[in-house]
């Protein structure tokens, strides 16, 4: 019982440690966007461009 009790607990903590990465890859990635997209306020806003830019990087 311990042993699947401590699985489960290093899967929770796995989760919330990717779930964290993430959040800040899009945090930083948002920043930059931002700062990308003040010269060109004229043109249409791409709500998904980032996730684009980070899918095509890889």
């Amino acid at each position: 019982m311990l042993r699947h009790e401590k699985a489960l607990q290093d899967y929770a903590k796995a989760r919330r440690d990717e779930q964290y990465r993430l959040r800040k890859l899009a945090k930083d990635t948002e920043d930059t966007n931002e700062h990308d997209q003040q010269p060109q306020e004229t043109s249409s806003p791409q709500p998904f461009a980032w996730l684009r830019r980070l899918i095509t990087s890889r």
